[in-house]
């Protein structure tokens, strides 16, 4: 489920995950001043992959769900344990 993101986001949750750089250019460009949200590139938790964008599965053929699943299955653990670790710390 997605939905867009509100002002009130960056003050409400701790992470705002992007999932391709013109997505990151927006938030960034929408952080307001002193906002302590932390805003990251899902794909920069994908291992083993150039990408740098989770590609949309409309334009991927017959295999596009699939392979954004893929990619989004292999970077969940690392993001979640990066997620983890920083409220331990």
């Amino acid at each position: 489920r997605s939905r867009k993101l509100c002002s009130g986001d960056y003050a409400k949750f701790s992470w705002l995950i992007a999932m391709d750089r013109a997505n990151h250019r927006d938030i960034m460009s929408r952080r307001p001043e002193g906002c302590v949200a932390r805003v990251e590139r899902f794909m920069d938790w994908v291992e083993g992959t150039v990408a740098l964008d989770v590609p949309d599965p409309y334009y991927g053929g017959a295999g596009g769900f699939q392979h954004v699943y893929e990619l989004l299955a292999s970077g969940m653990e690392p993001l979640l344990d990066a997620m983890v670790e920083s409220m331990e710390a």
